[in-house]
């Protein structure tokens, strides 16, 4: 259950004037169904145990949307009233003055205190989000170095840019169906409704972010209200209307308490929260049932109605403290945040939407200048953030240093990594080291290994030796292994790229051993079940991933067992996103000595140990570079040495970091044969 907190003081009763305008009169069950929805969200971002499916809240809201918009539309065009400008003005009234506000609250707290990188975000999503862009924004941004959701203050806005891209098209082309006949209206909105879903279905298997975040695959659901609204289903009578209402509640209910992070969504499990939306709508629709009787209980009731500022403000409310804090929230905490929340909503509601709403008088030609000047500005913040790199003199110099470690990251990046298998197997090979040498060695590697292609480079370089560089963020340096998309094809590529060159004697294998050995990410943006496999797979378990990644390394290392192997290992993984807590540490005056314990270190490589030595001792060409013997202390493996951030995130290394390391590379480089000495162990 969710705590009482949640709802507190509810707003006064609408009077019938001020009430939302419904083709069918104020539905007091409807802004109980937005009650449930907004709880569910809440309850899913609060991180309320059992509510780990209460994202579908937001699909509760769309099904709403299109309903309550559409019957608007209707009714409109069926008296010949309809008009677009006199829509989009209703649109302006009802969404940005208090999406607006809130922005703009969000950007000036946030300066206080986020790191340039983190600001700079801010600010572009701020932006995106006063444009109706966000779910775009989001949605090119969700790569793989993009920070978790849980720091981004604006990320729940995704959900308004779908709406206002859908209400940019469906006006126009509701007033081309109403001309058609009812059969012909019916069928239409099925096509689209049966499409977008399909869209949904193929994408949530082949680019979940983006079935996630685009209208095509959200469509459905707004066309789902719309249907309703349009009369194009049958109408319940009085004993369908309370089962009907009884089987929409359990379905929402059942959808938030069963489904989880781990729940293919927004494919075909989203028509769960959906019809039961749908189910609670058209109960009741002519007539009441027990269910809706419950929704319009005057609490529930109230608390829809500021749904859409407590929709707006909790987020920034639990994102920024935690932020400042470097922690996450206690239970305590949690729950004061959210009762603030609600009393910021029900400000809001009362002096930002209600007057925008319904008081204030505007004409409509400086309604849509002030709204466009509004959002220009809020634009001009997301690319003023943009252009200055998220205003690094708002801090001290010893601050901004530590800060700057976040930007720190493998100048080569955009050049070298993640190039596509038809670039690799067309000989596009990224070139680095001594550029006037011939190629020699190669580096093949995941993000770890685009990390440290800084200091293999200058190893290169101090060596007088030129190599390749091949990296791909996200797929291990594997063969013969299943994984993302293109890191089969990719690793497949490297391989007969190496094959077709001998001149290439030294290899360094570069990976994050222990992500693929336990399935799991470590650090602040943690992450599980990363499962591997391949041909002779059977289950998705740790320790099939183990097999898998002895099976794929042992292929790779047959395959090259000419060459010179050097895998680059033990890279320490750290707890916290390093120079954003180190800047923030500094700003506040706090102890800057992080780093993970020796202890925890050694738990986490112990797998990569075993593996890697028993490797060694099967391929005599195999050798490993110790990469936390010369980090580590026998007590922590540290974030920093003197002045030198050590990482430009929680796990990745720095470029100044990797630097730090090119010595040990060359030594590798210099090295004729594969020999104990290649194994450092300081």
């Amino acid at each position: 259950m969710l705590p009482a907190f949640v709802i507190p003081v509810a707003p006064p009763i609408v009077p019938a004037a001020d009430r939302p305008e419904h083709a069918s009169g104020y539905r007091a069950d409807i802004d109980g169904l937005r009650a449930l929805a907004v709880l569910a969200v809440i309850a899913f971002h609060a991180k309320i145990a059992g509510f780990e499916g209460g994202y579908v809240g937001v699909d509760v809201f769309f099904v709403i949307s299109g309903f309550l918009i559409t019957s608007i539309l209707r009714r409109e065009i069926g008296n010949g009233t309809y008009s677009l400008l006199r829509f989009y003005e209703r649109r302006i009234r009802r969404i940005l003055p208090a999406l607006l506000l809130m922005c703009a609250v969000t950007l000036g707290v946030a300066a206080l205190f986020f790191i340039p990188r983190d600001y700079k975000d801010l600010a572009q999503s701020a932006g995106a989000t006063a444009g109706f862009v966000s779910n775009l924004y989001f949605w090119r941004k969700a790569g793989y170095f993009d920070q978790a959701a849980e720091w981004k203050p604006l990320v729940h806005t995704w959900s308004l840019g779908v709406e206002e891209q859908y209400y940019i098209l469906w006006p126009l082309i509701l007033v081309v169906l109403c001309r058609l006949s009812p059969r012909a209206m019916r069928w239409s909105i099925a096509a689209l409704a049966a499409a977008s879903l399909a869209i949904a279905a193929v994408l949530v298997e082949e680019e979940p972010r983006a079935a996630f975040y685009l209208l095509p695959a959200r469509m459905w659901e707004l066309l789902a209200g719309a249907a309703l609204a349009l009369g194009l289903l049958p109408a319940p009578g009085a004993g369908g209307r309370g089962v009907l209402g009884v089987g929409g509640l359990v379905a929402i209910l059942a959808a938030i308490l069963l489904f989880d992070a781990k729940t293919p969504f927004p494919g075909i499990a989203a028509l769960l929260p959906c019809l039961g939306a749908m189910a609670i709508v058209a109960a009741g629709s002519g007539g009441t049932s027990a269910a809706t009787r419950f929704l319009a209980l005057r609490g529930l009731a109230a608390l829809g109605r500021v749904s859409y500022s407590l929709y707006l403000w909790h987020w920034p409310m639990l994102v920024l403290p935690q932020y400042y804090l470097l922690r996450a929230l206690t239970p305590m905490e949690t729950a004061g945040l959210l009762a603030a929340s609600y009393a910021v909503a029900l400000i809001s509601y009362r002096f930002i939407e209600t007057p925008f709403r319904r008081g204030l008088k505007m004409r409509r030609p400086a309604l849509f200048a002030g709204a466009l000047a509004a959002m220009a500005v809020i634009v001009g913040v997301g690319v003023a953030g943009w252009r200055a790199n998220g205003f690094p003199g708002r801090f001290d110099a010893r601050v901004s240093a530590y800060a700057t470690a976040a930007t720190d990251t493998n100048p080569l990046q955009r050049i070298c990594d993640r190039r596509s298998p038809g670039q690799v197997t067309a000989g596009g090979a990224c070139r680095i080291g001594q550029p006037e040498a011939a190629p020699s060695f190669a580096v093949f590697g995941d993000s770890f290994g685009d990390a440290l292609l800084p200091g293999l480079d200058r190893a290169g370089r101090d060596t007088g030796k030129a190599g390749y560089g091949f990296t791909y963020s996200g797929c291990y340096p594997l063969v013969g292994h299943v994984q993302e998309a293109e890191c089969g094809p990719y690793t497949d590529a490297v391989l007969a790229f190496l094959m077709a060159h001998p001149e290439i004697r030294t290899v360094f294998v570069v990976s994050r051993w222990t992500s693929a050995l336990w399935s799991t990410r470590f650090g602040a943006y943690a992450q599980d079940e990363l499962w591997l496999a391949d041909g002779q797979s059977s289950e998705k378990s740790q320790a099939e991933n183990a097999r898998v990644v002895e099976r794929s390394l042992g292929r790779f290392l047959s395959a090259l067992a000419d060459r010179r192997v050097v895998a680059v290992a033990y890279v320490p993984e750290q707890r916290v996103d390093v120079p954003r807590d180190l800047a923030l540490r500094a700003w506040r005056g706090l102890d800057l000595d992080i780093g993970i314990d020796r202890a925890t270190y050694d738990v986490r490589q112990a797998p990569v140990r075993d593996l890697l030595e028993r490797m060694m001792a099967e391929h005599r060409h195999f050798s490993v570079i110790d990469v936390g013997a010369a980090l580590c202390s026998d007590k922590s493996c540290p974030a920093r040495i003197g002045d030198t951030v050590l990482y430009a995130d929680d796990n990745h290394m720095s470029t100044a970091g990797a630097l730090l390391l090119a010595p040990r590379f060359a030594r590798a480089l210099d090295a004729q044969e594969p020999s104990p000495d290649a194994t450092v162990r300081e």
